[in-house]
C-alpha cells in the first residue's frame, strides 16, 4: 500500500517574480548508507523494508549514490534560494552511525577534508556550500566594485540544553567563561537569532574551511557501542549573506541554516551510563519536542500558537523560523541499511513522510535602513508616552492615598473622643498594620533584587559598550595598514613611471637615428640622381654623333671619354630606376616608424594604467575604511546619547516615588473599619517603579559607563 508522497517540487522562480510571500512544501529526500545485504529497498522516490514490502514510503528523492549526487539536488538549488534573498535550512536527522555527520561534513567523525591529499569526492555538503558562495562573493564583487557583498559564519552546539558557540575558545579547567551564554531571542520582525555568538566574516572558502574545522573540532563527541565517534549534541552552522547594490537604498539578506542534529539513541543499546546516559537523555527529550513541533506544524497550527510549545526546548526554539515561517526548508533522512535496526528506520521513515506536510511561508528578505530609524524611533516615542502615562496615574493614586491618610486620622480623632472603649479593637487593627508591615518589607526585599537585576543589566552593557571600543580600534588599525599600503604603492608607482620615461628617451634617440639615416640615403639618392642626368646628356651627344656621321658617310667619332671596365660598373649602378631607390628608402622609413609608434603605445597603455587602477583602488578601500570609522564613531555617540536620557528619565521617576510615598506614622484606621487593600494595579505599580528606580545603596553599586574611546 503505498502512501502518498504529495506535490513533486516545480521549477525555481526567479527572484523578480516573487516579492510577496509564497506557499512552499518543505522538501524531503532519504540517504540509505550502501549495504551489500541491506534490509531496505530503494528506488528513485520510494524506498520499503524487505520484511513489510507492501507498505512503501514515497519521498522527493531516495539517494543511494555519492556526495556529488546528493550536492546537485539539495546543495545548488539552497545557493539559487540564498543568492536569490530567501532563508534556506537544511537538516540531518536519523538514528546514531546512520550517516549524517558524513553527509554533511564529508568525513566520519570530527575529521574535515583538509588539505591537498584530501579526497574532493568525499566532500559533504556544507563544505562544497561554503566554497560556493565563497566563489560567488569574489565574483560579484569583479563584475561590479561598487556592489555591497558580505557573508558572515556563526558554528553553535546545543549540548545538554546549553547553547554554545563552538568558534569561541573554551576556558582552562575551573576558570569563568570569557562570555556569556548564548541566548536565543525573538524580535519584533517575528525572527528567531542567537545573541552572544560570534559572527565572523568570510573572506574565502579557505577560510570559511577553516572556521568550520575550528568548530567542529570542539564539538562534543564520544564513543559508544553503536557509534566509534558519536555526535553528543546538536550542531547549528549559521551562514548571513548580505547584498546590496548601488544604487538601491535596501539590502537582501539570506540566514542560511545548515543543521546536523545528534542521532536518536536507545539506550538499552548503546549501553550508556554516567555522564554518556544524560547526554542521550537530552537529546532524546529535544528530538522528542522536535517531533511535536513538526506534528502541529503538519497539522496546520500556526506558530504564534504553538509559541510555549516551542519554547520547552532549545532547538525547536531556534529552527521554530524555519519550521513555521519564512524558510524554505529541507530535510535529509539517514536510514541504517541493517536488519537489526529495521524498527528505528520505519520510525525514522514515518517521521520524515510527516514533515513532508508542513508548509512554510517564504518570502525575498529587503530591508530599509530608513525604515529600521524610523521604527527605533517610533519604538522611543512609544515607550516615552507609556512612561509619562504611568507617572501621571502613580501621582494621582499618591494624592488620593494622602486624601484618604487624612480622612482616616480625622475619623479616628473623632472616634477616640466618642468611645474610648473601642481600645480592644484598635489594637487588633494595630496587629494588621503590623502585618502589612511586614508585607511590605517582603516587597521592599523584593525590589532590591530587581535592582540587583538591574545593576547585571548595567553590567552586560559596560561589556558591550567594551567591544565596541575594541572594534573601533580595530578599525582605526585597518586604516592605517592602508594608508602605509598606499604610502608604498605610489613609491612604486613613481619608480615604475622612471623607468618608463627612460625607456621612452631610448625610443627617441632611437627614432632620431633613423631620420639621420633616413635623410642621408635621400643625400645618396640625390646624387644618384644627378649623376644619372649627366650619362643621358653625354650619351645623346654620343648618338647625335653617330646620326651625323651616318648622314654624311663618314664613320662615327669615337666618344672623347671612352668607356673604361670601372666606369662601366658605376653607369650600371647609376642607371638603376628611381623608382627602385624610392622603394627602398620608402621602406626603410615605413620599418622606423611603426616601431616608435608601438613603442609608445605601449609604454602609455599597458602596466602604467594598470598601476593607477590599482593605485585608485586602494584609495577607494581607504575611503571606504574612513567612512566605516565615521559611522562608528556616530553609532558610539548615539548608544552614548540614549543611556544619558535612560539616566535622567530614572533619576526622575525615583524623586516621584519619593514623593508619592505614604507617611509612615499614619494613624490607624477607624475601629469596624477594615484596612482598604492595596489594589492590584498598585501593587504592579510598585514593582515597576521599584525595578526602574533602585535605592540609594543600589545606585552607590552600580558601576558607571566608560568615556568614549579616544579616536
Amino acid at each position: 500500500m503505498p502512501v502518498d508522497g504529495g506535490p513533486q517540487r516545480g521549477p525555481r522562480r526567479p527572484a523578480s517574480a516573487a516579492s510577496a510571500p509564497r506557499d512552499v512544501r518543505m522538501q524531503v529526500a532519504v540517504r540509505v548508507r550502501p549495504d551489500a545485504d541491506s534490509a531496505v529497498l530503494v528506488d528513485a522516490t520510494d524506498v520499503s523494508l524487505a520484511s513489510k514490502k507492501d507498505v512503501v514510503y514515497s519521498f522527493d528523492q531516495v539517494f543511494s549514490g555519492g556526495q556529488e549526487e546528493v550536492y546537485a539536488a539539495y546543495g545548488k538549488p539552497m545557493m539559487d534560494d540564498a543568492v536569490d534573498g530567501y532563508n534556506t535550512c537544511l537538516f540531518a536527522y536519523g538514528q546514531t552511525g546512520s550517516g549524517k555527520t558524513y553527509t554533511l561534513l564529508g568525513m566520519p567523525g570530527a575529521g574535515l577534508p583538509a588539505g591537498a591529499d584530501a579526497d574532493a569526492a568525499a566532500h559533504g555538503l556544507l563544505p562544497r556550500f561554503l566554497e560556493d558562495v565563497a566563489a560567488y562573493r569574489q565574483r560579484k564583487m569583479v563584475q561590479n566594485p561598487a556592489m555591497q557583498i558580505t557573508l558572515a559564519m556563526s558554528v553553535l552546539e546545543i549540548y545538554n540544553e546549553d547553547l554554545r558557540d563552538l568558534l569561541r575558545p573554551k576556558p582552562a579547567d575551573g576558570a569563568k567563561p570569557a562570555a556569556p551564554p548564548c541566548l536565543v531571542q525573538d524580535q519584533e520582525t517575528k525572527e528567531t537569532v542567537v545573541s552572544g555568538a560570534a559572527e565572523i566574516p568570510i573572506d574565502s572558502g579557505e577560510h570559511a574551511l577553516s572556521l568550520l574545522r575550528m568548530g567542529v573540532a570542539s564539538r562534543q563527541t564520544a564513543a559508544t557501542d553503536m557509534n566509534d565517534v558519536s555526535s553528543r549534541s546538536h550542531m547549528i552552522v549559521l551562514v548571513t549573506l548580505k547584498q546590496r547594490q548601488p544604487d538601491s537604498a535596501a539590502t537582501t539578506v539570506s540566514n542560511i541554516r545548515f543543521v546536523d542534529l545528534a542521532g536518536s539513541e536507545c539506550l538499552a543499546r548503546t549501553k550508556a551510563e554516567g555522564m554518556r546516559r544524560v547526554e542521550g537523555s537530552h537529546i532524546n527529550q529535544s528530538l522528542l519536542a522536535l517531533g511535536k513541533a513538526l506534528n502541529q506544524f503538519a497539522a496546520g497550527t500556526s506558530k504564534e500558537v504553538m509559541k510555549g510549545m516551542l519554547r520547552e526546548s532549545k532547538l525547536t526554539h531556534l529552527l521554530s523560523e524555519n519550521f513555521g515561517g519564512n524558510s524554505k526548508t529541507r530535510m535529509l533522512a539517514m536510514v541504517s541499511p541493517l536488519a537489526a535496526n529495521e524498527q528505528q528506520t520505519a520510525s525514522t521513515l514515518s517521521y520524515a513522510l510527516r514533515a513532508k506536510n508542513i508548509t512554510l511561508h517564504a518570502k525575498l528578505n529587503r530591508r530599509k535602513d530608513q525604515h529600521a530609524d524610523a521604527g527605533r524611533v517610533r519604538q522611543l516615542e512609544k515607550a516615552l508616552h507609556e512612561t509619562k502615562a504611568e507617572v501621571e496615574r502613580l501621582v494621582q493614586e499618591a494624592s488620593q492615598q494622602d486624601a484618604n491618610a487624612q480622612q482616616l486620622a480625622a475619623d479616628l480623632e473623632r472616634q477616640r473622643k466618642v468611645a474610648h472603649n473601642r481600645a480592644t479593637i484598635a489594637a487588633a487593627e494595630v496587629a494588621a498594620l503590623q502585618e502589612k508591615l511586614a508585607a511590605a518589607t517582603a516587597r521592599a526585599a523584593a525590589a532590591t533584587g530587581e535592582a540587583a537585576a538591574l545593576q547585571d543589566d548595567v553590567a552586560r552593557m559596560q561589556a558591550a559598550w567594551e567591544e565596541q571600543c575594541k572594534l573601533m580600534e580595530a578599525l582605526q588599525a585597518e586604516v592605517k595598514r592602508a594608508e602605509a599600503m598606499r604610502v608604498e604603492e605610489k613609491e612604486a608607482e613613481a619608480a615604475r613611471r622612471a623607468g618608463m620615461e627612460e625607456q621612452l628617451t631610448q625610443a627617441a634617440a632611437a627614432r632620431a637615428s633613423l631620420e639621420e639615416e633616413l635623410r642621408r640615403q635621400e643625400e645618396i639618392h640625390a646624387e644618384e640622381v644627378e649623376d644619372l642626368k649627366l650619362k643621358e646628356a653625354e650619351l645623346q651627344r654620343a648618338l647625335h654623333l653617330v646620326s651625323a656621321a651616318e648622314e654624311a658617310g663618314a664613320p662615327a667619332a669615337e666618344p672623347a671619354h671612352p668607356a673604361q671596365p670601372p666606369a662601366k660598373r658605376r653607369r650600371t649602378k647609376v642607371l638603376a630606376p628611381k623608382r627602385e631607390v624610392e622603394q627602398q628608402v620608402q621602406r626603410k622609413i615605413s620599418t622606423t616608424q611603426p616601431t616608435t609608434a608601438e613603442l609608445t603605445q605601449e609604454y602609455l597603455k599597458g602596466d602604467l594604467q594598470q598601476e593607477v587602477l590599482k593605485v585608485e583602488a586602494t584609495e577607494q578601500r581607504r575611503q571606504a575604511a574612513v567612512r566605516g570609522n565615521h559611522a562608528l564613531q556616530s553609532e558610539v555617540a548615539r548608544l552614548q546619547n540614549e543611556l544619558r536620557a535612560a539616566k535622567a528619565e530614572n533619576e526622575s521617576l525615583r524623586g516621584l516615588l519619593d514623593k508619592a510615598k505614604p507617611n509612615d506614622s499614619a494613624p490607624p484606621p477607624l475601629p469596624g473599619r477594615p484596612p482598604r487593600p492595596p489594589s492590584a494595579a498598585s501593587r504592579h505599580t510598585t514593582s515597576t517603579l521599584t525595578r526602574g528606580a533602585p535605592n540609594a545603596a543600589t545606585r552607590r553599586a552600580t558601576p558607571t559607563m566608560p568615556r568614549m574611546c579616544e579616536q
